[in-house]
């Protein structure tokens, strides 16, 4: 939690940065809540956290001014002796096709998006210096990593802002302060609403769900393997093979040896259309010798990899578990590996065999996750009903719903806004600790399984 802390977020008047602000004050930080346009906007910022029981104050800056930034930092400071967070999220668009751009307009937007982040963080760095600590995040986009038509002068202020970052982290990080950046995509905020259609449609094109709110799409195939029947050439002591297809990450299976060969393989129960498999791979009580020409320090406490650690094992699938198909023979330094098939593959067994891996570790898998097409009915609707418990607090329980696997509880503000969930297997009830004091909330809970999803009824919170 971050109680006591002084988190300043740019920006915070609207959109991500209201998002930001108020997701800090939950967590105990007295914000600063920046704004330079709109004071009406960063009061209703300011209001919804104290409401919530959280601390915030409203203060305009205009971070692209030096003098302004200066002495708006130095204000903080002076009142509150300190800046735990800063969180650079002010920014603006000045859309045009690059031969159109005005220099005023390139200017402008480089002024805030890229100087103003700049401003901020050399003005914080001395102080975090002085308390040895310090959260620097700086907002960028995905535009500032893959361009977009019409973004010309936006690109290059993201893109900067990731190189800014970048650097400062280099410098500051030995006096316990981090910097960071965060590429998000394009949401659905008050800036975006003022793009151009053109600019619009382009970033639409760029979005394989076709529009910004991702969260309300169905996915193309479902989970095929949750506790389906499992099988491995051998299991060590305190492990079992149904933890690798129980959707609970904390849990693995661990084969009995360290020996290339071991295997695990999970039954579908039926020929099924097989279009993804996922091996996510765990590590148990993994003790390496700290190498002599290792960059790490003096103290031999940690240090950096610099040879190459390969893991090797094979994807086989099968229709009778007799005859196997090799789909993927895999070399690679990261374990664990999301495999698609877009035409499909039938297939009741799959089966992963471990070669050799780094460290010389045995075949551990946290997760063997088979999707595809069920080809079956999906389950019923839930009926649900939502209380609140207290300020804090909500209690969403449903009816059981027996061809269900399980329920994806989405909750937020208003009947379109349920940009919150919780996904749940084999329950019927949920708390949610996670609310707002004094927030209405509409909650909706759909149901799925292997075949599908069913969308819930949105419904609003009692009490």
């Amino acid at each position: 939690m971050l109680e006591e802390k002084i988190a300043v977020v740019t920006g915070a008047s609207r959109g991500i940065g209201r998002a930001i602000a108020k997701e800090l004050a939950l967590k105990g930080a007295f914000v600063i809540v920046n704004y330079n346009g709109s004071k009406q906007a960063a009061d209703e910022t300011v209001n919804e956290i104290t409401q919530a029981g959280g601390k915030a104050v409203g203060v305009q800056c205009n971070v692209a001014d030096a003098a302004e930034c200066e002495a708006f930092i130095n204000n903080i400071i002076s009142e509150y002796g300190r800046i735990d967070i800063l969180v650079n999220n002010a920014g603006i668009v000045r859309d045009n096709l690059l031969m159109r751009i005005s220099e005023k307009d390139f200017d402008a937007v480089i002024d805030t998006n890229l100087k103003g982040t700049f401003h901020t963080m050399r003005l914080v760095a001395r102080p975090m210096l002085r308390q040895r600590s310090g959260r620097i995040i700086n907002i960028s986009s995905v535009v500032g990593i893959f361009g977009n038509a019409g973004q010309a002068n936006y690109a290059a202020s993201k893109a900067g802002v990731i190189g800014l970052t970048k650097s400062a982290a280099k410098e500051l990080a030995s006096r316990g302060i981090t910097v960071n950046a965060v590429a998000p995509g394009f949401i659905e905020t008050d800036m975006t609403q003022k793009l151009s259609e053109q600019v619009r449609n382009q970033i639409l094109s760029q979005i394989p769900a076709g529009k910004f709110d991702a969260a309300s799409q169905q996915p193309k195939w479902m989970l095929l393997s949750y506790r389906k029947a499992v099988t491995a050439s051998s299991t060590a002591e305190g492990s079992d093979p149904v933890n690798a297809v129980d959707e609970d990450c904390r849990r693995w299976w661990s084969a009995g040896s360290d020996q290339p060969g071991e295997w695990l393989c999970v039954d579908l129960g039926r020929d099924c259309d097989v279009r993804a498999v996922q091996v996510n791979m765990a590590d148990e009580a993994l003790a390496v010798d700290f190498p002599a020409d290792s960059y790490g320090d003096d103290r031999k406490t940690r240090h950096i990899e610099t040879r190459p650690q390969i893991s090797h094992y094979a994807v086989e699938t099968s229709l009778d578990g007799k005859v196997w198909t090799l789909r993927e023979d895999v070399a690679r330094e990261c374990s664990n590996g999301y495999y698609e098939y877009a035409d499909g593959i039938r297939a009741r067994y799959i089966r992963v065999t471990g070669g050799e891996l780094p460290y010389g570790q045995a075949l551990r898998i946290s997760g063997l996750r088979v999707f595809g097409n069920g080809e079956g009915a999906c389950p019923a609707q839930a009926d649900a009903k939502a209380v609140r418990v207290d300020a804090l607090d909500g209690k969403i329980s449903w009816q059981p719903i027996e061809n269900a696997q399980g329920c994806n509880v989405r909750y937020g503000i208003a009947p379109d806004k349920l940009y919150q969930s919780w996904l749940v297997y084999d329950a019927d009830e949920v708390t949610l600790s996670t609310l707002m004091s004094g927030q209405t909330y509409y909650i909706c809970v759909d149901s799925f399984n292997e075949n599908g999803i069913t969308t819930g009824e949105i419904i609003k919170m009692e009490g």
